[in-house]
């Protein structure tokens, strides 16, 4: 299986438009769209090309509110949502680069993810990620997608 991305923005836009996407903000050189289904799509511009698309496929917006049971209940429900999502990958596109946690050898410098798994699939990096930064942030399950470095 190939897959041949565009990263030029105005193809982008056409892809977030054509899954139902309505602009949200806009926020220096970040664009966001709200999908169908309350999946929020992002992508980072610069000089007109796409550095990444990233899909926030749920997010728990105040877990400080919860009570610590909730909040354990809350982190399984992300990470088995994550390992559904890293089986279906896999079954489409094959075994991940790399899969790990936070701390672990490889893991990439440029993410706070609790746990991630990430894919070269043609010349795109594919990435599916949950974290929690802080008790302050967000839990968020995403995907996101990357040229690779050679692009």
């Amino acid at each position: 299986m190939s897959f041949e991305w565009s990263w030029d923005w105005c193809t982008i836009e056409r892809q977030f438009r054509s899954l139902g996407g309505k602009k949200g903000e806009q926020a220096g050189a970040s664009v966001t769209y709200e999908l169908p289904d309350g999946i929020v799509a992002s992508a980072l511009v610069r000089n007109g090309r796409v550095a990444f698309v990233r899909y926030l496929l749920e997010i728990c917006m105040d877990p400080k509110s919860l009570s610590p049971e909730q909040r354990e209940m809350t982190y399984r429900r992300f990470r088995q949502k994550y390992e559904d999502l890293v089986l279906i990958a896999t079954q489409a596109i094959g075994a991940p680069k790399f899969r790990g946690s936070f701390g672990d050898t490889g893991f990439p410098e440029d993410s706070l993810a609790e746990d991630l798994s990430t894919w070269n699939f043609g010349d795109v990096i594919v990435r599916i990620e949950w974290s929690h930064q802080d008790r302050e942030l967000p839990i968020v399950l995403l995907m996101r997608f990357e040229p690779c470095a050679q692009n």
